[in-house]
């Protein structure tokens, strides 16, 4: 079986909110600093599984875990975690990239649940989403999630 090449870190980089929060496919140890160097200040992990954290530690980067099960949306908990965690980095001059994997789904309901949460409608939300990176792949939980959030159910 051929492996797939993996794609430069920076060419999976989408900026939902320039300069301030981004989605991301996992990072290697050494894709960190590009990371870095693009602007990224914080970290926040939706892999339900630890790896990575010992590594921003490490490097000192701040950092959250928010784990989310591949496929299934995060809990209402997690998506005010990830608005005072996102608010407070933004003050210190952080912007934060979420991940999960691939930076698609997980990611991709994450942000979008930020979106919703801090007043956007669920189109608007999905439209700011889907422009900042057409190849989102959600779940149908993952969207009955965010309408429902939205008070669209």
């Amino acid at each position: 079986m051929e492996q797939q090449a993996i794609q430069p870190i920076l060419e999976t980089l989408w900026w939902v909110i320039p300069d301030k929060l981004a989605g991301v496919r996992k990072p290697t140890a050494e894709e960190l600093a590009e990371l870095q160097a693009a602007g990224v200040g914080a970290i926040v992990s939706v892999l339900d599984d630890s790896s990575n954290l010992d590594l921003y530690q490490q490097i000192q980067i701040p950092y959250r875990w928010l784990p989310t099960k591949g496929g299934t949306p995060p809990s209402q908990k997690q998506v005010q975690e990830l608005q005072n965690f996102v608010d407070s980095q933004n003050l210190l001059g952080h912007a934060v990239a979420v991940h999960c994997t691939n930076g698609k789904r997980r990611t991709g309901t994450l942000l979008a649940a930020y979106l919703i949460a801090g007043g956007l409608s669920y189109p608007d939300a999905m439209q700011m989403i889907h422009r900042a990176n057409s190849d989102l792949d959600l779940r149908e939980t993952q969207i009955l999630f965010l309408q429902t959030l939205a008070g669209v159910r």
